[in-house]
């Protein structure tokens, strides 16, 4: 591929990525006007979303494989649409490193349950994790991330609530999404 067929690719993929009914759902479910964190963010069409609906103040896309982040970074620098980079940010990071507050929004999807508590449990016990609303949706154990926020996960479950559990078709699959909101 020569490179302006690259650059017309990478145009393309910002311009019209290919979002699923899930991806949608992570955007409408999450609270507006507050940041968005988008944790394990893989090829960042979740993020992506999020800036197009101009919903939220700042999107932060956060995965810890350095390749992927350094194609979603080439995307939005080759790109006519990209957002002002003051509503976006790329951190290239294991979501349990995060060492920033973490306020609004925090979406972790893609994943094992047993990977969103490890970050989840990370973060709280650093003391990063302020977030309004967890939007987690795990690919397996998912009853178990469940359990802990309905019968008690320490100290995490003293300060999130179990709101909701959602389900959106995809690839004839039925995928979980849980809402936990802060409930102090």
């Amino acid at each position: 591929m020569n490179c302006v067929s690259q650059t017309m690719s990478v145009q393309k993929k910002l311009r019209r990525p290919k979002f699923s009914k899930r991806m949608e759902k992570f955007v409408e479910l999450a609270l507006p006007d507050v940041d968005f964190w988008d944790i394990c963010c893989d090829h960042g069409y979740v993020g992506i979303l999020g800036l197009r609906s101009e919903k939220f103040t700042k999107v932060y896309f956060v995965d810890s494989v350095p390749h992927i982040m350094n194609r979603l970074e080439q995307l939005f620098l080759e790109s006519p649409n990209t957002p002002s980079p003051e509503r976006f940010e790329l951190m290239t990071v294991n979501g349990e490193l995060i060492t920033r507050e973490i306020y609004g929004n925090l979406l972790v999807a893609g994943v094992s349950g047993t990977t969103v508590v490890k970050i989840l449990s990370s973060l709280f016990h650093r003391q990063c994790l302020f977030a309004k609303r967890l939007i987690l949706s795990p690919h397996s154990d998912l009853q178990w991330v469940k359990d802990l926020f309905q019968e008690g996960f320490g100290e995490l479950a003293s300060k999130y609530c179990f709101t909701q559990l959602i389900e959106v078709e995809e690839g004839g699959r039925m995928r979980p999404i849980l809402i936990c909101d802060r409930c102090e």
